[in-house]
């Protein structure tokens, strides 16, 4: 299928890196991510954040190699493809976009959860139930809005969101750091967490994995991007350090301004209750709203921006036999795929409500269970398209015969994805399989059966010898040309 190019050299090395920030939860990582980590892991939820770094940036290291190779806008599956082939390749594309589905399902709901649940601990009045799926919806709407911008001014609307979150953030906490009686080095020490390392854990599998999964998200923009093989790995390296850095000062902030980690435990939003006395209500109100445009304009927008280019890749492969979907808009934007994605993510946002809320009520507790679950079955998924590609490097280099030191190898495609790995799957089961945690084991039984049915759908095909062209393979043969 012929389908149009999208726009070539519009995104620099500094966007790229606002980009990479974006999927960090940047402002995110204080508010919306911060209740996962102190409810599990109390005064030690610094290091629910440090251990998702170590995980992400070993599971990339095979991504950065990849980004300069090929800048390709299916993102990860392209890895996958040509470590492993075409099947292999769009198993794993199935797995990313249903991963899209939930994070974006996610991201509505906690944009009202933010809302809502800050109005109640201020005020002790939560508002009717009917704004929840509004919220969520105009949420989910702006993602589709966001989707279509042409990408100069989409890059260029994350940049000035991603640094005013970073402001707004570090004003608040080192503010709240200089003024708090009660700074420790007790919130430095990762066995300061009442359950050892299985409350890291949990924290790390409920929300510290999930911090920075989207981080990939400029891969999805490489194609767009100007010298993408130069800059793409470089940003992906500046941005998950700052972002952690950054976040975990505030985490940090929360901490020392509510040592009773008892009641700050049973916050769904942390940074409210702890940051209430010190800067008041219209303060801490003024932050969990204004987090709202930054969000839309920062990660919400950069994930779907992601997603709609990964359905646009789908269809240019072929793979799904559309033409409609393969199609630009006039400004070089997969504006048709993101309106796909919008209907999809409207219904499931809509399910989960409906499902869940008969079951936990209309509560702040209940609030923080619908964002969070979805995201739980965002992280499964995340793992298992994440790490086929890192895999698959190394059946890539012996294949394509380019020349890799041996070490240089070693270290890429097999020990630090390994690591990573394995560090993953024992804090997930250390915190999650081994408690059956509910809402979140659902979750993780529900990403479960999808992965198994995608392999089923992908094997048919294969049979069916409808598995569509291959650009990443185009792209590779005419680079070595």
């Amino acid at each position: 299928m012929e389908t149009e190019n999208l726009n070539k050299n519009s995104i620099p090395l500094r966007r790229f890196i606002t980009l990479t920030m974006s999927g960090i939860f940047v402002y995110g990582f204080a508010i919306s991510v911060a209740g996962g980590y102190i409810d599990y892991a109390g005064d030690a939820a610094i290091y629910v954040g440090i251990l998702g770094l170590v995980v992400v940036l070993l599971m990339s290291i095979p991504i950065m190699e990849y980004t300069r190779l090929a800048p390709f806008a299916g993102g990860y599956y392209g890895l996958a493809e040509m470590g492993f082939g075409k099947a292999v390749g769009k198993f794993t594309a199935i797995l990313n976009y249903a991963y899209y589905s939930f994070l974006q399902v996610g991201n509505g709901l906690i944009t009202a959860e933010i809302m809502l649940v800050a109005i109640y601990i201020v005020y002790g009045i939560l508002l009717p139930f009917v704004l929840v799926p509004v919220i969520a919806l105009i949420t989910v709407f702006v993602m589709y809005i966001g989707a279509k911008y042409q990408v100069r001014n989409l890059a260029r609307i994350i940049e000035i969101s991603v640094w005013a979150q970073v402001g707004v953030m570090l004003v608040a906490a080192v503010y709240v750091i200089l003024t708090t009686h009660n700074n420790s080095l007790t919130y430095l020490n990762p066995s300061s967490s009442p359950t050892g390392f299985a409350g890291i854990g949990l924290g790390a599998a409920v929300s510290g994995f999930l911090t920075f999964e989207a981080y990939g998200n400029g891969l999805f923009f490489s194609e767009e991007g100007i010298k993408p093989k130069k800059v793409v790995w470089r940003s992906i390296i500046v941005g998950v350090l700052l972002a952690t850095v950054i976040g975990s000062v505030s985490i940090y902030s929360e901490l020392a301004a509510y040592p009773n980690i008892t009641a700050l435990s049973a916050s769904p939003l942390p940074l409210i209750t702890s940051y209430l006395s010190f800067i008041g209500k219209i303060g801490v109100l003024f932050l969990a709203f204004i987090y709202v445009p930054f969000y839309f304009s920062s990660n919400i927008i950069g994930a779907s921006g992601a997603q709609a280019r990964l359905l646009y890749s789908l269809s240019r492969d072929n793979f799904i036999n559309s033409k409609w979907l393969a199609k630009l808009s006039p400004t070089k934007t997969p504006a048709n795929a993101a309106l796909v994605n919008f209907v999809i993510a409207t219904a499931m946002t809509l399910i989960v409500l409906a499902v869940m809320i008969p079951v936990y009520g209309y509560n702040e507790t209940s609030l923080f269970y619908v964002a969070f679950a979805p995201y739980t079955a965002a992280t499964i998924l995340w793992y298992f398209h994440h790490g086929i590609p890192d895999v698959s490097l190394y059946f890539y280099y012996r294949r394509s015969g380019i020349k890799v030191s041996f070490m240089r190898k070693l270290f890429a495609s097999i020990l630090a994805p390994a690591f990573g790995l394995g560090i993953f799957a024992y804090a997930f089961y250390d915190g999650v399989i081994s408690n059956f945690v509910e809402p979140y084991f659902a979750f993780v039984l529900i990403a479960i059966i999808i992965v198994v049915f995608s392999a089923g759908y992908v094997v048919y095909r294969g049979y069916k010898n409808s598995l569509g062209g291959s650009v990443i393979e185009r792209m590779m043969n005419e680079a070595e040309k």
